[in-house]
């Protein structure tokens, strides 16, 4: 099967939308959501339909829970808690039913997918560090599995003798004797310092997984954060991919 995986929308239409017109390109069998739907952008209401139409199956992320009032905000810094406020006002019932149909994990793939991570996926903890990554691979017994909540895409594998091996390459094969953890970035807010969209193709009859990126209309988006009274870094950031 080729799948589509998708993560850390956060409201964007325009990335979204890009995204998977490219993604239909490929005659992927399924596209799989990472978490993180809502919040940051001024669009939940229409992303969250776009993937309802497309019968798209994901996990929720931190963003969608809070914006559910289904885990606290405190902890998020001042703009990300402002563009939630925001967020649950803005939530139909329509979107609201769709995104508390999410779980925090799915196990219904050849793959492990989860937000944050595979041990406590719950208290949202990023993974950011080596360190912070390699204790994660006890924690499922997939080949693979996927993540999103950094914005920033990874990929670390794990041998069966317990080596570690960090992939730079965007494209790579994934191999049988290899546990992989995967970050595919990040479709509406990527954080890596390249403001492209980015999202990832994984084919499980050849084993080739890529992530892509791919130029959207950033000053569309942007436009619409402002006109929505949102904090202005929210769109500034955008530019710049951080």
């Amino acid at each position: 099967m080729k799948f589509g995986i998708i993560s850390d929308i956060h409201g964007n239409l325009e990335a979204l939308e890009v995204v998977l017109k490219e993604i239909k390109k490929e005659d992927c069998n399924e596209i799989i959501f990472l978490g993180d739907l809502v919040g940051y952008g001024a669009n939940p209401n229409e992303c969250i339909e776009l993937l309802r139409q497309e019968k798209i199956v994901g996990v929720a992320g931190n963003h969608d829970y809070a914006a559910l009032k289904k885990t606290s905000i405190d902890e998020f810094n001042p703009y990300a808690k402002e563009a939630i406020l925001w967020t649950q006002k803005v939530l139909t019932k329509e979107s609201q039913w769709y995104l508390d149909a999410f779980l925090l994990v799915n196990k219904s793939y050849p793959f492990h997918i989860v937000h944050s991570s595979p041990a406590e996926p719950s208290d949202w903890y990023y993974l950011f560090t080596i360190e912070e990554i390699i204790p994660q691979f006890n924690y499922f017994s997939y080949p693979v599995c996927l993540v999103g909540h950094t914005h920033i895409p990874f990929c670390v594998a794990k041998t069966t003798d317990g080596r570690i091996e960090i992939i730079k390459e965007n494209k790579f094969e994934l191999k049988s004797d290899r546990q992989y953890i995967i970050n595919v970035g990040s479709v509406g807010q990527p954080r890596d310092r390249n403001p492209k969209a980015s999202f990832a193709i994984y084919d499980t009859k050849t084993n080739i997984f890529e992530i892509r990126r791919i130029e959207y209309n950033i000053k569309k988006a942007a436009d619409k954060i402002i006109k929505a009274n949102l904090p202005p870094i929210l769109a500034e950031r955008l530019f710049y991919g951080q």
